[in-house]
């Protein structure tokens, strides 16, 4: 069980990794988005796999890592698909104008603007809240100690 707990901390930052250099460096290779679209699905059994192994040790300190798991993974899960949903919606207002109706279109440029400011300074936000779990847990997990200390009192 400890070795999937380590398994899973690893393979969710692998996973993080390797978006950040499919984005930064291979944005139109076929083998870069097909490798993207594979660990899409191995992040989708990792969140699966730490909720049933959060089920089956309930008695155990584990239990406390791979529920601390499943949380980081489902936040970073759902606002994947609230970006994605929220990309296409965009895709498809922009598609629908007219290529002479520039003025409506440079009314939205600022609203535009404003959204990719907003959803760059959430997305570093989560980032840095993911990538400080994952590093906590497996700090926690490498000494044996639990995620939240019960106080004696």
């Amino acid at each position: 069980m400890r070795f999937m707990a380590y398994s899973i901390y690893i393979l969710s930052l692998g996973i993080f990794a390797f978006s950040a250099l499919q984005s930064a460096f291979f944005k139109h290779s076929d083998l870069a988005n097909g490798i993207s679209i594979a660990l899409g699905g191995l992040s989708i059994v990792l969140l699966i796999t730490a909720f049933i192994l959060k089920k089956t040790c309930e008695d155990d300190y584990l239990a406390e890592h791979f529920a601390y798991q499943f949380k980081a993974m489902m936040v970073m899960f759902l606002y994947g698909l609230i970006l994605a949903a929220g990309s296409v919606l965009i895709a498809s207002l922009l598609g629908g104008f007219d290529q002479n109706a520039l003025v409506s279109l440079a009314s939205l440029v600022t609203p535009f603007i404003v959204l990719i400011v907003i959803v760059g300074i959430v997305s570093f936000i989560l980032i840095i809240w993911f990538l400080y779990r994952n590093i906590k847990g497996l700090i926690y997990l490498s000494l044996d100690k639990d995620l939240y200390p019960q106080e004696n009192g």
